[in-house]
């Protein structure tokens, strides 16, 4: 009986587990940060992957 109760206790953990990387996996897909960077004189708003060396980013402070 125990060995009953540990094997289902370890298919439900497994499952909430893998429902959760799911969800993480989602979300980080739904995010796209972005950076302001002064390149070649100017202003612009990149996604931050395109990030390189050389690049000067912009920091402000936001309130929403």
């Amino acid at each position: 009986m125990i060995l009953v109760i540990v094997f289902v206790n370890a298919i439900i953990g497994f499952s909430q587990e893998y429902k959760a990387e799911k969800a993480i996996d989602e979300l980080r897909k739904m995010m796209n940060p972005s950076a302001r960077v002064l390149r070649d004189g100017k202003v612009s708003e990149i996604d931050s992957s395109k990030l390189v060396p050389g690049d000067i980013i912009i920091l402000s402070a936001e309130i929403k």
